[in-house]
């Protein structure tokens, strides 16, 4: 991107958000599927401007966000790792914390270290809870 050390980092996120946005089928309605959104269709853009947050300093949702890039384009053992990277940082902010891609990831690791995070009330009542069996 040409003018991205023009962009603060609040604003740069919120665009790299919005590509995301649009590049991500799931989570998007069934009548914005195909005509506005599409998977993969504006990835390349988020990614840049995440790694362009990323530049500027440790983001964890910037890292997030390029995760994201690389689990709609395949790349899904490397969107992993920054999933799993981006974890730290993302714990900082209690409101980052009660989103539901962190909430997956925490499950996903099924370390001690989030276990008394997996204590509190589940959002999901019927989720099985890291070492606990599905009934």
């Amino acid at each position: 991107m040409q003018f991205e050390e023009r962009l603060e980092v609040p604003v740069a996120l919120e665009l790299a958000n919005v590509f995301l946005r649009f590049s991500n089928e799931q989570q998007a309605s069934y009548a914005e599927r195909g005509r506005l959104v599409q998977d993969g269709r504006y990835c390349a853009e988020a990614a840049a401007m995440a790694k362009a947050i990323m530049d500027r300093g440790e983001c964890g949702r910037a890292q997030q966000i390029l995760a994201w890039c690389k689990a709609l384009q395949g790349d899904h053992g490397a969107a992993a790792g920054d999933f799993c990277a981006a974890l730290p940082n993302l714990t900082q902010d209690p409101a980052t914390l009660r989103t539901w891609p962190v909430t997956v990831h925490l499950w996903c690791l099924g370390s001690p270290i989030w276990w008394p995070w997996w204590r509190r009330p589940s959002p999901w009542p019927s989720s099985p809870r890291p070492g606990q069996r599905q009934r």
